[in-house]
């Protein structure tokens, strides 16, 4: 889920950390995931470049059809430091999966809430 044009979801997988995407302006949860087309095996995400401090709190999920999803990662709370340029990872058994997908459940800006926004989403 999430904004078009210039923040669409492309910008989250596109190796440059000067695009980023955004969620929809005003969402209190928004999501970003991946398909890697077949069952890939990894065991971390790394979210990076600016902006990747506004996200408070998170879940990291998996799933083999893109429909039923299992946390790998339960509501992790962050805190947000808003140095505007951060990388910051979540690593979790290996799993071999179709689907991953980074689940925002609230974004902070200035103390603020606010919609997430991140440069870089990597699967490894």
């Amino acid at each position: 889920m999430g904004a078009s044009g210039n923040y669409g979801p492309d910008k989250a997988v596109d190796g440059d950390n000067k695009t980023r995407w955004s969620a929809i302006k005003g969402a209190a949860e928004s999501w970003l995931q991946i398909d890697f087309g077949e069952k890939t095996k990894f065991s971390k995400v790394v979210v990076n470049g600016d902006y990747a401090d506004r996200v408070a709190k998170y879940s990291i999920e998996v799933s083999d059809d893109g429909e039923k999803w299992k946390p790998v990662v339960k509501e992790v709370e962050r805190e947000c430091n808003q140095s505007k340029s951060s990388v910051w990872e979540a690593t979790f058994k290996s799993v071999k999966k179709r689907y991953v997908r980074l689940f925002i459940h609230s974004s902070v800006s200035n103390g603020n809430p606010c919609e997430a926004s991140i440069c870089e989403l990597e699967v490894y």
